[in-house]
């Protein structure tokens, strides 16, 4: 963990990269315990469409103040980097939590699941800028956060979100919410015994309300057993052949 002037612990910075691979990571226990001390576990600033983060997993880790396992900002134009097979456990804080979040950017987050955590799954805000690129949710779980699991807060022009295939189930807060003037692309997602379902979420035909019957999600294993209402209910996504663990 690095620590810079602002008591802010980086993972991993990445500052206009023009390409690369980080394949595979683990971060566990990282603790920022100063009285701003923020944990960012992969931090993207500016432009970083080349840039796929294939395989994170983050445990254990907290801060003091805005916190976040995904964290994408900057003003750089084009996509931000493509983040695949992303988890999630026990990340906490005392001030704003994020599984991941992005700040007038795209997001381009695929195959992740968010669980037992502070704060919101995901949250995707773009009021008053955005600096273009692939917009898009698909194939995660999100599963008892503190607050939301999906935020939107799109309003600038270009900025929709599009959401396929995402499970938001007992989150205290709100399983979908779209607090912006556009509201997201969605389809093919499941809500599930969260605060309130859907707030202010525009839902497609297929988008359901629904016990998803994980196999046993209170101790992690998500696989959706064979009656589940889910299964066959999930939408086509480009480039994706396989799951969160490699199956067909």
């Amino acid at each position: 963990s690095g620590l810079d002037n602002n008591a802010r612990h980086y993972c991993f910075y990445l500052n206009n990269c023009s390409g690369g691979i980080i394949n595979d990571a683990t971060i566990d226990s990282v603790v920022a315990t100063t009285a701003n001390g923020r944990f960012y576990g992969a931090y993207a600033n500016g432009t970083c469409g080349a840039v796929l983060f294939d395989g994170l997993t983050a445990t254990n880790s907290s801060g003091a103040s805005t916190s976040a396992v995904l964290y994408y900002s900057g003003t750089g134009s084009g996509d931000v980097m493509v983040s695949r097979r992303i988890r999630t456990n026990a990340i906490t804080s005392a001030g704003t939590c994020y599984g991941a979040t992005a700040n007038g950017r795209a997001i381009d987050l695929q195959d992740f699941i968010f669980a037992n955590s502070d704060g919101i799954g995901v949250y995707s805000s773009t009021p008053v800028s955005f600096a273009g690129g692939t917009n898009q949710i698909a194939n995660g779980v999100i599963y008892n956060m503190g607050g939301d699991g999906l935020y939107s807060n799109n309003t600038f022009a270009g900025s929709t979100l599009t959401v396929r295939n995402v499970i938001s189930r007992d989150n205290a807060g709100d399983g979908f919410q779209s607090a912006g003037a556009l509201a997201p692309d969605s389809d093919n997602n499941c809500a599930y015994n969260n605060g309130t379902n859907y707030n202010g979420w525009a839902n497609g035909l297929s988008d359901i309300t629904a016990d998803p019957d994980h196999a046993d999600a209170a101790n992690g294993d998500f696989t959706l057993n064979t009656g589940s209402p889910c299964i066959d209910k999930g939408a086509t996504i480009a480039g994706r052949s396989d799951d969160f663990n490699g199956d067909p």
